[in-house]
């Protein structure tokens, strides 16, 4: 027996229908800077770049680049005044690096006017890990295009490099809930939440795996995330249901789970099925069926 669930059994008709002129072209991922360093002193004494202590960015992909600009970057320091950058784009023409990260690599660069003691500030990015990992490592470069001169007598200068190091950043991109299961398994209630976006869940058994992410939380055993890999799910996939079939056994039911979910032509696709209880043990470890 198959059973849909209510939050979608009314938006089929339509979802079913999506034709591949509807399928986004782009996705923006967010992610929360963690920490950073500057692995050089800055040359002006009163601009103290030492420390960053906190900040943000987004990343728009494309089906052509993992990387299509870099948007809304904020550097917090500990010392000085905020940087934010609007944009950063793909710099292709080998005329940028960071901290040696040379032009065999993606580099992303941008600048805002009037920045500290400057008329113009540029900031360069070089990623280091992105995608699917749940976090973004960069190498950056912050350099002055001009200087603004202390007074009258002192001219302008050239620019020059303010500061280089690293930063360490996480997704904190929202991944809303398309559907959700609740079941019982062990005599204790179960209950599933589909996330739309597939991503990366590390498993303490199994390390870390892609595919279409539930949220789990068993009665008793607390609330962890499951993964479905068995599909060649992408990260402009779109989750849209849980399907449930129970099939009957002399030791008990059992439920096997399909996801639907629209690939990235915007077309309806099915996972295969995947037993619930092996999917549940992935995360939770071993079911004792005695308990």
């Amino acid at each position: 027996m198959k059973a849909v669930t209510p939050i979608v059994s009314s938006l089929f008709a339509a979802v079913f229908s999506v034709s591949a002129a509807y399928a986004d072209t782009t996705i923006t991922r967010i992610y929360t800077i963690e920490m950073g360093d500057n692995m050089s002193g800055s040359p002006i004494p009163v601009l103290d770049l030492t420390n960053i202590t906190g900040g943000s960015l987004s990343v728009v992909e494309s089906m052509a680049q993992p990387i299509e600009y870099i948007e809304n970057v904020t550097l917090e320091f500990e010392n000085a005044p905020t940087l934010t950058v609007a944009r950063l784009s793909k710099v292709t023409d080998g005329s940028k690096q960071c901290n040696g990260y040379g032009s065999y690599g993606d580099v992303y660069n941008g600048s805002v006017k009037d920045q500290w003691l400057f008329r113009e500030v540029e900031l360069t990015l070089c990623p280091q890990g992105y995608g699917p990992m749940p976090f973004l490592d960069a190498n950056y470069t912050i350099s002055a295009k001009t200087y603004e001169a202390y007074d009258s007598e002192t001219p302008s200068l050239p620019g020059f490099m303010l500061a280089e190091g690293t930063i360490h950043s996480i997704d904190v991109t929202p991944n809303p809930v398309t559907d959700v299961y609740t079941t019982t398994l062990n005599g204790k209630p179960l209950t599933l939440e589909l996330l739309k976006h597939s991503g990366e869940v590390e498993l303490e058994s199994q390390g870390m795996r892609y595919g279409i992410i539930l949220n789990a939380n068993w009665m008793g055993n607390g609330e962890r995330q499951l993964v479905i890999d068995n599909s060649p799910v992408s990260p402009f996939s779109k989750t849209i249901a849980i399907m449930v079939e129970t099939i009957p056994g002399p030791e008990g039911d059992m439920e096997t789970l399909r996801i639907v979910y629209a690939d990235e032509s915007g077309q309806r696709q099915e996972t295969y099925p995947t037993e619930l209880r092996m999917l549940v043990e992935q995360a939770y470890g071993p079911i004792d069926p005695m308990m």
